[in-house]
């Protein structure tokens, strides 16, 4: 399976710093409004996860994530152009790993000269019958305009009226730096928990996420030498029944009563096991929370590294 987190929002940062340099704005299709509407009507169902983030507020976040060796702060000037992004990443069998609509302010009279003057980018017919560029060499597809951009391995329109996000998703996402969800978790949570050594298996219909800062964190570190990069996160599971939320809960009560005896392996010989359950989980009908420790920006990006690590 493909990272999740991460590869959509570097995907915006490092190929849209290439695009920058080398590429123009197409024919106008969509509507100002419409682009700068809800973002995820620029994404297709079907997405193995789909997220949100506020760029500014989770650059703390982004300028520490890596993926194959690139790195959020390598396309800082791309970044500082970003202010929100919508992205879902899709399973192989889709033909195309990933769809991005990313609003803020972009320099599209000097991307229509260079674009034009470039070799390595033509301009593409879509399904839908828009147009779009194309970059056989970098594997990117892009279409821009002064106020936002879409971005895609394949075609970057959406090939439906968008996707919608789930009833609790608001909830969780008001005041988030960056929020997403993930359809079909079971599987997927499954599998980072056991690359972390942790014995939980979790029959999950549906997770939600959020990454919001920690206030509280800052106020009781005054003196720190990052203030406002510490962060918490939230995460709703969506059980079958309320049966299966009491049962987990148990289940997870154990778990943090063995824990602090606990040799949980992590990357680097740190384990992030204690921040993940730092909280007693909280039941809600079939649903379930749980709550992390703060965490500085650090520890928050490798969580998300982790995890697209073991959710491959």
């Amino acid at each position: 399976m493909k990272p999740f987190f991460p590869v959509p929002a570097l995907f915006l940062a490092a190929y849209l710093a290439a695009v920058l340099a080398s590429c123009a704005s197409v024919p106008r299709t969509l509507t100002e409004a419409e682009a700068l509407g809800d973002g995820f009507a620029f994404l297709d169902p079907g997405g193995l996860v789909y997220l949100t983030l506020d760029v500014p507020k989770s650059r703390p976040i982004l300028d520490r994530v890596s993926i194959g060796g690139i790195r959020g702060d390598q396309a800082a000037q791309a970044l500082d152009m970003t202010d929100t992004a919508a992205a879902a990443v899709y399973p192989s069998e889709d033909g195309r790993a990933f769809l991005l609509a990313a609003r803020g302010r972009y320099p599209s009279s000097r991307m229509r000269f260079s674009l034009g003057l470039s070799s390595s980018w033509k301009k593409t017919r879509s399904e839908t019958g828009g147009r779009y560029w194309r970059s056989g060499r970098d594997g990117l597809s892009v279409y821009v305009e002064p106020r936002y951009a879409l971005f895609s391995d394949g075609d970057p329109f959406p090939h439906t009226g968008g996707v919608k996000a789930p009833e609790r998703f608001r909830e969780l996402n008001e005041g988030a730096v960056l929020a997403g969800w993930i359809p079909d978790a079971e599987s997927l949570i499954d599998r980072f928990l056991s690359g972390m050594g942790v014995p939980l298996s979790i029959p999950a219909d549906l997770l939600i996420f959020g990454v919001y800062p920690d206030a509280a964190l800052d106020a009781a570190e005054p003196d720190a030498v990052n203030p406002g990069s510490r962060f918490f996160a939230k995460f709703r599971l969506e059980l079958p029944s309320a049966s299966h939320a009491g049962a987990l809960v148990s289940m997870i009560s154990l778990f943090r009563a063995f824990m602090v005896n606990s040799d949980m392996p992590g990357a680097g010989g740190f384990s992030l096991v204690p921040y993940l359950f730092a909280n007693a989980p909280v039941r809600e009908g079939s649903s379930l929370i749980l709550t992390t420790a703060g965490m500085d920006a650090e520890k928050i990006a490798l969580l998300f590294n982790m995890f697209s690590i073991y959710s491959k």
